[in-house]
């Protein structure tokens, strides 16, 4: 028997309701973790895959959340920027990318997430609160490159995006600045007795910038010079007031 056009009508938008009612909301996704990835095309590859799949999902955004390493939290913020300079270098959009921070771990840890349109946001960590340094800490570390007309130069360089990313200086300060107990330790290695000279040099003119560009009181900036460690890198260290220098840390970078 041939049932009427509107119910015919009624019958396949009924359909059409239970369909839609019967599919799940929309929902983030986690998709992509990981922790202690340092100087790699691998993590630039991460986020060009990263980019790729924002971009093949419509009206969707992508969360970086990122923890800082408690052993070495200076290098955090390096990464961050790394994050924000390849979205430049790629020119994706930078409104489809949005950055969060969680408490510090015990690993310098990321996720990528994808949050399609419609779907709530990942469950972010809170608004991240710095707690007080009350121990010694090393801050940061990078290779001394080049000593050249007064200027420290850190780091390396792979074509066009960077691996070693230097001393973070603002942040360091910053640190001191906001804790009076601390003292900013600067030890520095040389490769070879030949490059004792331009270490002990980089140090003090690291030292100076501090002082003069930073404000940092010069009472509180030591420089330390531990000898030939068959490698030219410098530290940066927090270190209580009243306590011993910090000793240097091998294999400090990646």
């Amino acid at each position: 028997m041939n049932l009427p056009k509107i119910y015919l009508i009624a019958i396949l938008v009924l359909a059409f309701c239970l369909g839609a009612n019967s599919q799940e909301p929309p929902k983030a996704v986690l998709v992509d973790e990981f922790a202690n990835l340092f100087c790699s095309d691998e993590l630039r590859a991460r986020l060009d895959n990263f980019f790729s799949t924002i971009s093949e999902a419509p009206g969707s955004v992508g969360y970086i959340v990122a923890n800082a390493d408690t052993s070495m939290p200076g290098r955090f913020h390096k990464y961050f920027r790394m994050f924000q300079n390849h979205v430049r270098f790629r020119r994706f959009f930078p409104d489809r990318v949005s950055y969060f921070r969680g408490p510090d771990k015990d690993a310098l840890h990321f996720q990528f997430w994808l949050v399609p349109k419609g779907a709530p946001q990942p469950d972010i960590p809170l608004e991240f609160r710095q707690e007080q340094v009350g121990r010694l800490v090393l801050f940061d570390a990078s290779e001394i490159s080049s000593v050249k007309k007064g200027v420290v130069e850190f780091g390396g360089d792979f074509g066009n995006e960077p691996c070693d990313f230097g001393l973070d200086l603002n942040q360091f300060a910053i640190n001191l600045g906001a804790n009076p107990s601390l003292n900013g330790y600067l030890v520095a290695s040389s490769n070879g007795r030949r490059d004792s000279v331009r270490t002990k040099m980089a140090l003090n003119l690291t030292a100076a910038e501090l002082i003069k560009q930073h404000r940092v009181p010069a009472h509180r900036i030591k420089t330390l010079y531990v000898g030939d460690r068959k490698s030219q890198v410098m530290q940066l260290w927090l270190v209580p007031k009243g306590a011993l220098p910090p000793s240097f840390r091998e294999n400090s970078v990646p």
